[in-house]
């Protein structure tokens, strides 16, 4: 595929979500913490997955943190992208369209300078046990988007480390799910999450905004 091509599949309007309604989304979600909604068509996600066959993958450390704060981890992970990536274009792209859907919305949920700076994809294999109750590091602020480009797991949020209250986002490949962070709306919201129940090979595209890069 060409080099204009690529890019033509990464315009915002390619997308099936529209501007006006992720800008629903984001009304709600200060209200619900975490949501999904369809994002990719099914070309732009066939060529993520694709482009995940070219990374380089290291292992998660099993076990960050300590007594309480523990965090066990069973995934594999990239965060080298080349400046060509379709991850990077795809980035850019949805930056782009959160930037058009905040500005639909009064008073704005987020930054009008707002952009993802901080991109991975994760890798679970089959029978892997996810990631327990955790909560993302303060630095990474406002917004968080999770894509997943395929296989099936549960990603929820909960009141505590052991799982109380676990409500699932339900979320199926080409859906984005959307976590608020500290500073969405001017909140400082850090909601546990966890992803268990892994039906495998799954992997998702994370995108964050760090605010010490």
């Amino acid at each position: 595929m060409s080099k204009i091509d690529q890019n033509e599949r990464w315009r915002t309007e390619n997308f099936v979500v529209t501007a006006p309604e992720l800008a629903e989304n984001l009304r709600n979600l200060s209200r619900l913490n975490a949501l999904s909604t369809k994002l990719l068509s099914e070309d732009q996600r066939l060529a993520l997955l694709s482009a995940c066959d070219d990374l380089t993958y290291r292992d998660a450390t099993p076990v960050v943190g300590e007594g309480e704060n523990k965090v066990f981890q069973d995934f594999a992970l990239c965060m080298d992208f080349k400046c060509e990536s379709p991850f990077r274009s795809a980035a850019n792209a949805l930056t782009l369209l959160v930037q058009q859907a905040n500005a639909m919305i009064a008073p704005a949920c987020l930054p009008a300078t707002f952009g993802f700076n901080d991109l991975i994809v994760q890798r679970y294999d089959e029978n892997s046990t996810g990631m327990s109750p955790h909560r993302d590091h303060i630095r990474y602020t406002h917004l968080v988007a999770l894509v997943v480009l395929n296989g099936k797991a549960d990603f929820s949020i909960c009141d505590d480390r052991s799982g109380t209250n676990s409500r699932t986002i339900e979320s199926r490949p080409g859906d984005v799910i959307f976590m608020l962070a500290p500073g969405f709306a001017d909140e400082q919201i850090r909601p546990l999450h966890q992803v268990k129940n892994i039906i495998g090979p799954r992997h998702s595209f994370g995108l964050r905004l760090d605010s010490l890069a």
